[in-house]
């Protein structure tokens, strides 16, 4: 089995004290247990492109929006599954046009704004609290 390190962008959507999260629809049997999870949208940079580019296009694809990125969150985290090693990459991001329709890809059922206090419960992708307590330091 071959094992992969991979460069990843998170895309952290605040929304005056909420933050989006998107609930996981995977029918990979790798990925299974996360599966009904919820998760902060994101995805794996492309060669050449740079990290911000990464950030913008994701957002496109995953949730029809165009963002812009506020601040890098400093802190970088690691995700680390059977065969796949994820370095991630986190951007504080707001929606640019409000009236914008969020537009899920194949990648998640639905959507939904949570606070910190309600991600803290929820079952989710692992690191996802503690992004979102890196990115409320942002304010």
């Amino acid at each position: 089995m071959k094992k992969n390190i991979i460069s990843v962008v998170i895309i952290v959507i605040r929304h005056k004290n909420n933050y989006l999260l998107t609930h996981r629809v995977n029918e990979d049997d790798e990925d299974h247990h996360f599966q009904d999870h919820w998760q902060i949208p994101g995805g794996g940079q492309e060669y050449m492109e740079r990290l911000e580019d990464t950030a913008r296009r994701e957002a496109k694809e995953e949730l029809g929006l165009d963002i812009k990125i506020q601040k890098f969150i400093p802190k970088v985290f690691d995700a680390i599954r059977s065969d796949w090693h994820g370095v991630l990459h986190c951007f504080l991001c707001k929606i640019i046009d409000k009236n914008q329709k969020i537009t899920l890809n194949e990648e998640a059922d639905r959507f939904a704004w949570f606070t910190v206090e309600e991600i803290k419960n929820l079952p989710a992708f692992p690191d996802t609290y503690g992004i979102i307590l890196e990115a409320e330091k942002l304010k």
